[in-house]
């Protein structure tokens, strides 16, 4: 009896320290996104950030962050809609820049799509979950690689077909001629 107290007590504290430490990961990762330079790193720091400022200055400007203090906090609905608003801009580019890819090339727009692009869609939820799984958070990064299928299946398929079937006033043609 004494020994299961014993085991109880050492497995509580245990808990206790292994929340306690998330806890710091998650204060410690956790700032608003800055448009400034780093202050510290290499060169490599500040051409990363060269790199990324075009997109970094967009999505500040029209996307609120909600780990800012102040009436940001309240607005994460928005972010959400705009998060997903920018996903949607991207993916058009993106497929718009395999299309020309594809034409420049002579490789079939219909196979670059279905090689590139899911490959392009696969490689961030992998990242995604490698980095989470070495956070300790093995059961998120299982839940990320499940949702973001479902999410794409119900959402990302289904409602930009909507949309086109809404403004056009048509059905949306579905084919496989070319595959």
């Amino acid at each position: 009896k004494e020994e299961f107290k014993i085991f109880l007590r050492s497995r509580r504290n245990k808990l206790k320290q292994a929340k306690e430490e998330d806890e710091a990961v998650e204060e410690g990762e956790n700032h608003p996104l800055t448009v400034w330079p780093p202050s510290e790193g290499g060169c490599s720091d500040y051409l990363w950030y060269v790199f990324t400022l075009p997109l970094v200055l967009v999505l500040a400007c029209t996307v609120p962050d909600v780990r800012r203090e102040g009436c940001s906090k309240s607005l994460y609905l928005i972010t959400f809609i705009l998060s997903i608003v920018w996903i949607a801009v991207f993916a058009y580019i993106m497929v718009y820049c395999t299309k020309v890819v594809g034409i420049f090339t002579g490789i079939s727009v219909d196979l670059l799509a279905l090689t590139l692009l899911a490959w392009g869609t696969s490689v961030p939820d992998l990242l995604t979950s490698i980095l989470v799984t070495l956070q300790n958070r093995g059961d998120m990064a299982v839940s990320s690689s499940i949702g973001s299928n479902i999410f794409d299946v119900t959402v990302g398929l289904p409602v930009p077909m909507l949309l086109r079937i809404v403004v056009s006033g048509c059905p949306y043609p579905v084919g496989a001629d070319g595959i």
